[in-house]
């Protein structure tokens, strides 16, 4: 089986086993507001809802990740492993924020790369959850072209689920899977006649 708890590191980012000691510095990044505005749980900047989402990341069977600039020293967002299915031989990442400071630096890509070549010495499959609710950070998905963040709201919102899986040639094939709502290519580059 899988360790997914370990430490993963670049020149630059390291993922480190988050512990207690880490909340006062990760609830620093975390207090920003402007990291939850546009998600579902929009007061998750406060202290006792933060330290709740922290408690589940401690408590996650498959661990949990603080995100440390190794340049500046300093912990910077959290990201995890999780839901890992051993009958389909994948896990999800998700969970993730990083301090806005970060958000269009390649920062993220730099994390994705380095869960994904840890992942895929074992498993099969990845899974990204992305929810529509979250515009800002759909905006910034949208810039780096790697963001992801999970979303587990209490109404019914449009989502869409990156299947990623290694293939033969040492690349990944992806896969979209909607939920909630469907494409219409039909009606791609027509005017909506709204203009």
């Amino acid at each position: 089986m899988i360790n997914f708890k370990i430490d993963l590191e670049n020149d630059k980012i390291a993922l480190i086993q988050t512990k207690i000691s880490h909340f006062d510095e990760i609830y620093l990044v975390a207090s920003n507001r402007v990291i939850w505005e546009q998600h579902p749980e929009k007061d998750r900047w406060r202290r006792n809802k933060f330290e709740k989402f922290f408690k589940a990341g401690i408590e996650n069977n498959l661990g949990c990740f603080s995100i440390y600039d190794k340049n500046l020293n300093k912990k910077i967002g959290l990201t995890r492993f999780y839901s890992y299915n051993e009958d389909d031989n994948a896990v999800r990442i998700g969970y993730t924020f990083i301090d806005p400071e970060y958000w269009g630096t390649g920062c993220n890509k730099q994390i994705k790369r380095l869960v994904l070549d840890y992942a895929f010495k074992y498993i099969d499959k990845v899974y990204f959850d992305i929810g529509f609710t979250a515009s800002a950070e759909m905006q910034h998905f949208h810039k780096s072209k790697h963001h992801h963040n999970v979303y587990q709201a209490a109404k019914t919102y449009p989502e869409i689920q990156l299947e990623v899986k290694k293939d033969k040639m040492d690349g990944v094939n992806l896969t979209v899977i909607t939920r909630h709502f469907t494409f219409a290519p039909q009606r791609v580059n027509q005017r909506n006649g709204l203009i």
